[in-house]
């Protein structure tokens, strides 16, 4: 059950970095971006760690026979490592990408280039057997509703509290 690492591995990254590129000027979205980055990972972490569904390349039987005699293998200082895969965790950061880039910009041809590197991501998970169609799907779910939150959640902060503008005491 040994996992070999692939270049599937840095294409989240990638993403990522585009998009710290493409919100280069909007330094506001931007830092909430990152900070928003860091969250829907530790959410995948812990959504992993609950739902403990395994990778499609493992075989089920010997995971759980592993898992109810030697955790140590499953677990590295308590965090599942790379035997589970829901939700994925690929689909999850592209998809949270997409999407708040979206928000942000409402820019259709940044969503196409965004959509089309997080479908070419989706796949090859699919492809090298790395996660199932359901894990793909709800790792995309999670990181779009993950990022129309954060961007909710900016847009109350750029607005602040709307205060009624004083009276000026002038004529009507």
């Amino acid at each position: 059950m040994e996992y070999q690492y692939h270049y599937t591995e840095l294409e989240p990254l990638a993403v990522a970095l585009l998009s710290n590129y493409v919100l280069i000027d909007k330094s506001y979205m931007l830092y909430y971006y990152n900070i928003g980055s860091f969250i829907n990972i530790l959410l995948n972490v812990i959504l992993k760690g609950i739902i403990q569904d395994p990778c499609p390349m493992y075989d089920e039987r010997k995971i759980n026979l592993a898992k109810s005699n030697d955790k140590h293998s499953f677990f590295q200082n308590g965090i599942p490592f790379h035997l589970f895969g829901m939700p994925s965790g690929h689909a999850q950061s592209c998809f949270f990408s997409t999407a708040f880039v979206y928000f942000v910009l409402r820019k259709m041809n940044w969503l196409y280039v965004y959509l089309f590197l997080s479908t070419i991501i989706c796949y090859e998970r699919l492809i090298h057997n790395y996660q199932s169609l359901l894990q793909v799907v709800v790792g995309g779910i999670i990181g779009i509703a993950v990022a129309y939150a954060l961007y909710m959640f900016t847009n109350e902060k750029i607005k602040g509290e709307i205060k009624e503008k004083p009276d000026d005491d002038g004529p009507i």
